[in-house]
């Protein structure tokens, strides 16, 4: 919930920024109010790029990011169909060994 809210934060200062920014320019020239909007912008993207990071890396902790879980189109592999295709088997080499 720390992410929501300094996405908000974020968004709130770009807000009052563009909100100032007739001010700033009055004062200071267009140059120093669009860096403080762009500085406002940059901010916002970082927040947004950090929720979606923690996002993945909560879904990576928890096992969410496996193929059945998201619903891919590929065939899943099956550990007991592969336990039997290489049972008794050196290195993939041959038929098995004979007992």
């Amino acid at each position: 919930m720390r992410i929501a809210r300094k996405i908000l934060e974020a968004s709130l200062a770009l807000s009052i920024l563009l909100a100032q920014a007739g001010t700033l320019y009055a004062e200071n020239g267009i140059d120093k109010a669009l860096d403080k909007v762009d500085r406002a912008e940059a901010n916002i993207d970082q927040a947004q790029h950090d929720a979606a990071l923690a996002e993945f890396n909560l879904a990576a902790a928890t096992g969410r990011l496996i193929a059945p879980e998201l619903k891919l189109p590929v065939k899943l592999y099956d550990m007991d169909r592969h336990y039997k295709a290489v049972k008794g088997k050196w290195f993939g080499f041959g038929g098995g060994l004979k007992q």
